[in-house]
């Protein structure tokens, strides 16, 4: 047991809770969360290299999981940064996976890049799928886009790259590009002083209509 303040503070707080709903216990489907990356972000000059989980920026990955003990949720999915698996030789992405394995779960590890998916941008991220032993741990989705490829991840962690199987001809739709998202926008001078401006032309491409759906109140 974790035995953490926020693993206390859930029994005090579940005994009320499940009190009020007339149960012994709560039933919980599924946790999601992406515990702060800023511990390991490569653009944190002060890491602590020697023993991340001695970073307070760090710890929330342990009070994540104290949630996932005490809970006990049927799914887990956890999100981070690549850094996850790079920094410190991938301590922190390690401890993700052997808590897990400790609470029971089966796991799977999967990088994805969001531009694989229709975006146009590469962000690839890492994902933890976590299922009790009588459920079926999920898939990860396979790329629908081809993308500009970018060598971000270590070399023990690359079969954990979320892809179609190597040498089966896929035909993905085309890669989007920057000028894919904003090629629609009003030109913007140097002493421009609207904070909100209206498009003067329609949307160029198939990524552009949807974003202005979106903004036009337009729901899924």
């Amino acid at each position: 047991m974790l035995e953490g303040f926020c693993y206390k503070w859930l029994q005090s707080k579940n005994s009320a809770l499940t009190s009020s709903l007339g149960k012994d216990k709560i039933d919980v489907d599924a946790i999601c969360g992406g515990p702060p990356c800023q511990g390991i972000s490569g653009f944190n000059r002060f890491r602590n290299k020697d023993n991340p989980l001695q970073d307070e920026k760090n710890k929330q990955l342990q009070v994540f999981m104290e949630i996932v003990e005490f809970l006990k949720p049927k799914f887990v999915l956890m999100e981070s940064v690549v850094d996850i698996v790079k920094f410190a030789e991938g301590y922190l992405g390690r401890y993700a996976l052997s808590k897990l394995i400790h609470l029971n779960y089966q796991v799977r590890m999967g990088m994805m890049a969001a531009g694989a998916y229709g975006l146009p941008q590469f962000r690839m991220r890492a994902f933890f799928w976590g299922a009790r032993p009588n459920q079926k741990l999920p898939q990860y989705p396979l790329p629908t886009h081809d993308l500009v490829l970018r060598d971000v991840i270590p070399v023990e962690f690359e079969m954990s790259t979320v892809g179609w199987e190597e040498g089966k001809k896929i035909e993905l739709e085309k890669k989007l590009l920057l000028e894919d998202a904003i090629s629609d926008l009003p030109s913007v001078g140097n002493y421009e002083d609207k904070d909100v401006m209206d498009y003067d032309n329609d949307p160029k491409t198939e990524f552009q209509r949807f974003i202005r759906l979106i903004r036009e109140g337009w729901k899924l």
